[in-house]
C-alpha cells in the first residue's frame, strides 16, 4: 500500500490540485449560522414547551428596541423634535410594519360621546413639556417601556414584518445604522435580528482575521525551527490546502459555518503542523544516515505514518464523541472539526512523497541552529529532571492533589454579556440596556389556565394582580408587562373615583366590555393567546450571573405559588434567556460524561496499537494529569466555565494526547529492537524530542493567538489550552520518563 501510495504520488498530487482549485471558486457561497436556537437541548421539555406556547404568541425575534439619548441629560424640545424626525423616517421603511415609540403613546379617556384616546405628548407644543412628562411618570407602570426613571432616553419600538430573510435583514439594520449615525444624539439598539447579525459579522472578521495571524506566526515560527526554504513552504501548504479545501466542503454542501468556527483554523493548524514536523524530522534522520530517498521515504510513512493516523485518530475521536450532545451547534462543530481532521492526514501523506522526494539535500528538514541549539538545553534539562525522580513525582503528586482541591471553586456562575466582545459596538449597546433598560436579559414568567378555566375570569384576574403587584416590588426584575395593564387601564378610564380601591374589573360585564377595547387597543398578541389560557409577564432582569438569576427565579415561583389557586392555574418561567441558563447548565453537566468517553474511545484504540496494558493506561495518566492541572487553575482563577468552554477538557485531552502517542510509539520501537529499558527511553528522546518541541511551541502560539479573540468563550478556550499544551510538553519530557523508570519499570 505504501509502495503504491509513493508510485502515484504525482496522480495525488494532481487530485489535491483539482480539489484546491474547485474549492477556491466556490468559497464565496460560504455562509454563517448565528441562531442561538442551535445551542438548546433538543431534548429539553422546556425547549419543548417553549416552542409549543410561543407558537401561540407573535414572535419576539422581530422586535427590535432603539434607544435615544440626549446629552444634555434633560427633556426638552429640541431632544423631542430630534426623535419625532427620526421615528417619522422609521415609519416609512418598507421592512417595518409598526413603530411605537411615547411620541405615539395614547391612553384610552372616557367622555361623554365614549372612549376616546390622548396623547401623552404634545408633539407641537413645548411650553407643556413638564406638564406632560408629570402625567408620563404618573403612569410609569404603563410608560416605563419608552422612557428612562431620569427622562434623558426614549426607547423606541420596531416590529418587523415576519417574511424578511436574512439579507432582507441586513439592509434593514444597515438602514437603521445610517439613520441612527445622521442623528445629532446618541442612539443604542437591541434584538434577537440585531444580536444574531452582530455575532455574524463579528464571527466573519474574526475567522479571516485569525487565518491571516495563524500564517503570519507560522512562517514565523517556522523560519525559527527550519533552515531551509522547502521546510518551511511545506507546512504552510500543507495547512492552506487543507483549510481551503475544507472551506470549500463547507460551500459545496451547503453547511453554514457555525458560531464556534473559528476555532477551525487553529485546530487544522495544529493537526497539520504536528504531522508535517514529525514526518519531516524522522526522515531527515534517516537521509543524515545516508538512507536512500525512497528507502527514507517508505520507512518514514510506515512507521511514523502509522502513528500520525494513530493521533489524528485519537483526536477526531475526541470530537466525533460531540455527536452525543443534545445541542445541534455542539454535534455539528464536533462531527465537523473531526472530519477536518481526517482531511488534513489525508493531504498530508498525499503531498508528503511529492515533497520528500524532490529534495536532494539529506538536510533538507534539518533544524535551524537557533532551534537545534534551544533542544538540546531543553532536553538536557530534561533529563536532569529524570534523575530526580522522588522530587518529580512529589512536585507533580502536590500539584494535582492542589488541583483536585481547587476544581470545587470553578465558576459557573454565567454572565449573558461575558461573552459579548467587550470593544464592540454590540457591548456597548447591550450595556446601555442593561443600565437604563432595566436590564439586558429577557423574564418571562407565564400563569396557564388548566382544563375549564380562563385567564379573564374575575377571580383569577385578581390573582395576576397579585402576582404583577409582587413582580414591581422586586429590585431585581424591571418593566414588568403583562395583560393586567390593560384592564387597570381600561378600569382606571371607565372608573376613575373607585380605581384606587379596585384596580381592575370584578365582574364579568365589564370584563367582557375591557376586552373588546384590548383587541382594538394592543398591538397584537405579545403578552395573551386568543383563547385567554394563557398570559405571559414579561420584562426585564439585570445581569446577575446564571446561578443567582436560577436561586431568584425558584423565589418567584415559590412565592408565586401562594398568591394563585393552583387547582386552577400554573405559574412557569420560561424565555430564551432562562432556555440559556438551561442549555449552558446541560453542556456542563455533559462535560464529564463527554470526556469520560473520549478517554474510553481513546483507550481501545491505543489498546489495538500498543498491545500492552501497561502502555496504555500510562499514555492516559500521563494526559489526564494536564487537565487535571487545567481544572485546578480555573478553579483558583475564577476564570468562568461556560457552556462551550466546557469542551476544553476534551478538545484539550485529544490534542494532548498526540505527543504522548509519538514518543512512547518511538519507544516501543526501539524495545521491540532488544534494546533496554532506559537506552529506548534516551532514543525516543532524541527521536521525538525536537518534534515535541517544535509542535508544541506552534501549538502554544497557535492558541495564543485566539487570546486576541472579543468572544470570551473563544479568549478563553486559547489560554486554557495553551496551558494545556505546555503542561503536556512538561509531562512528555520529564514525567513520562521518570514514570517509566519507576512505576513502569516492570510492564514495559
Amino acid at each position: 500500500m505504501i509502495k503504491q501510495w509513493i508510485k502515484y504520488r504525482y496522480v495525488l498530487l494532481v487530485i489535491v490540485i483539482v480539489f484546491t482549485v474547485y474549492s477556491i471558486s466556490i468559497l464565496n457561497r460560504i455562509k454563517y449560522n448565528t441562531d442561538f436556537y442551535q445551542f438548546f437541548p433538543e431534548n429539553d421539555p422546556e425547549y419543548t414547551f417553549y416552542k409549543q406556547v410561543n407558537s401561540q404568541f407573535k414572535d419576539y425575534s422581530n422586535i427590535l428596541v432603539i434607544a435615544l439619548e440626549n446629552p444634555k441629560y434633560s427633556f426638552d424640545q429640541s431632544f423631542l423634535d430630534t426623535s419625532k424626525i427620526f421615528i417619522d423616517s422609521l415609519k416609512r421603511f418598507a421592512e417595518i410594519r409598526r413603530v411605537s415609540s411615547l411620541i405615539d403613546l395614547s391612553y384610552p379617556y372616557n367622555t361623554f360621546l365614549g372612549l376616546t384616546q390622548l396623547h401623552y405628548l404634545n408633539k407641537d407644543d413645548s411650553s407643556n413639556i413638564a406638564i406632560d412628562l408629570k402625567k408620563v411618570f404618573k403612569d410609569y407602570e404603563w410608560t416605563q417601556y419608552f422612557i428612562n426613571k431620569e427622562s434623558n432616553a426614549l426607547f423606541v419600538w420596531i416590529e418587523i414584518e415576519d417574511n424578511l430573510d436574512n439579507s432582507d435583514t441586513v439592509l434593514l439594520l444597515n438602514k437603521l445604522e445610517k439613520l441612527r449615525n445622521s442623528l445629532t444624539i446618541n442612539s443604542y439598539i437591541i434584538g434577537d435580528k440585531y444580536l444574531e447579525t452582530s455575532f455574524k459579522d463579528l464571527l466573519s472578521l474574526e475567522i479571516k482575521d485569525f487565518t491571516l495571524w495563524f500564517f503570519v506566526f507560522l512562517i514565523v515560527t517556522l523560519v525559527l525551527i527550519f533552515r531551509k526554504f522547502i521546510a518551511i513552504i511545506f507546512p504552510l501548504i500543507v495547512v492552506f490546502v487543507s483549510l481551503v479545501i475544507f472551506l470549500g466542503g463547507m460551500a459545496y454542501f451547503n453547511k453554514p459555518l457555525g458560531i464556534m468556527a473559528n476555532l477551525f483554523p487553529v485546530i487544522i493548524l495544529i493537526i497539520g503542523i504536528s504531522d508535517v514536523i514529525h514526518l519531516s524530522y524522522k526522515y531527515n534522520s534517516l537521509r543524515v544516515n545516508e538512507v536512500c530517498k525512497k528507502k527514507a521515504l517508505y520507512v518514514t510513512l510506515k512507521e511514523v505514518g502509522k502513528t500520525t493516523f494513530v493521533t489524528s485518530f485519537t483526536t477526531a475521536i475526541g470530537f466525533f464523541v460531540m455527536y452525543i450532545s443534545p445541542m445541534p451547534a455542539i454535534r455539528e462543530f464536533g462531527l465537523e472539526a473531526g472530519l477536518s481532521i481526517l482531511l488534513v492526514y489525508l493531504i498530508t501523506v498525499s503531498l508528503t512523497p511529492v515533497f520528500f522526494l524532490m529534495t536532494k539535500n539529506k538536510i533538507t528538514f534539518s533544524s535551524s541552529n537557533f532551534f537545534e541549539n534551544l533542544s538540546k538545553v531543553i532536553i538536557k534539562k530534561a533529563q536532569w529532571f529524570n534523575g530526580q525522580p522522588k522530587s518529580v513525582l512529589v512536585t507533580y503528586i502536590s500539584i494535582s492533589i492542589f488541583s483536585v482541591i481547587s476544581i470545587f471553586f470553578i465558576n459557573v456562575n454565567n454572565y449573558k454579556l461575558s461573552n459579548v466582545p467587550s470593544n464592540s459596538e454590540l457591548s456597548n449597546n447591550y450595556s446601555f440596556f442593561e443600565k437604563n433598560f432595566g436590564g439586558a436579559r429577557d423574564f418571562e414568567l407565564l400563569l396557564i389556565a388548566k382544563k375549564g378555566v380562563k385567564l379573564n375570569e374575575p377571580d383569577i384576574l385578581e390573582m395576576g394582580l397579585n402576582i404583577q403587584n409582587f413582580l414591581d416590588s422586586l429590585d431585581y426584575v424591571n418593566s414588568i408587562k403583562s395583560p393586567i395593564l390593560f384592564y387597570k387601564l381600561f378600569h382606571r378610564a371607565y372608573k376613575p373615583f373607585s380605581f384606587k380601591a379596585n384596580p381592575i374589573p370584578s365582574d364579568e360585564k365589564s370584563i367582557s366590555k375591557y376586552d373588546k377595547h384590548i383587541g382594538v387597543f394592543n398591538n397584537g398578541n405579545y403578552l395573551f393567546n386568543k383563547e385567554h389560557s394563557i398570559y405571559k409577564f414579561s420584562g426585564r432582569m439585570k445581569d446577575i450571573g446564571r446561578l443567582n438569576i436560577n436561586e431568584k427565579n425558584n423565589e418567584i415561583l415559590g412565592y408565586i405559588n401562594t398568591l394563585i389557586d393552583t387547582t386552577k392555574v400554573q405559574a412557569r418561567i420560561t424565555g430564551k434567556d432562562y432556555l440559556v441558563d438551561r442549555a449552558h447548565k446541560v453542556r456542563i453537566d455533559n462535560m464529564i460524561y463527554g470526556l469520560i468517553i473520549a478517554i474510553i474511545s481513546v483507550a481501545i484504540t491505543l489498546g489495538c496499537i500498543y498491545k500492552k496494558v501497561a502502555l496504555v493506561f500510562l499514555t492516559l495518566i500521563l494526559n489526564l494529569v494536564p487537565i487535571l492541572i487545567v481544572a485546578g487553575i480555573m478553579g483558583l482563577t475564577g476564570i468562568e466555565l461556560r457552556g462551550a468552554t466546557s469542551i476544553i477538557f476534551t478538545i484539550g485531552f485529544v490534542i494532548a494526547i498526540d505527543d504522548t502517542i509519538h514518543f512512547l510509539s518511538s519507544f516501543q520501537l526501539e524495545r521491540k529492537k532488544g534494546s533496554s529499558l532506559k537506552h529506548s527511553i534516551l532514543k525516543a528522546l532524541e527521536e521525538c524530542g525536537k518534534a515535541i518541541l517544535g509542535t508544541s511551541f506552534i501549538l502554544l502560539g497557535g492558541f495564543s493567538v485566539l487570546i486576541c479573540s472579543g468572544f470570551m468563550e473563544v479568549f478563553t478556550l486559547g489560554i486554557l489550552i495553551g496551558i494545556t499544551v505546555f503542561i503536556t510538553l512538561t509531562v512528555d519530557l520529564i514525567l513520562a520518563p521518570v514514570l517509566m523508570l519507576t512505576w513502569f519499570k516492570k510492564y514495559i
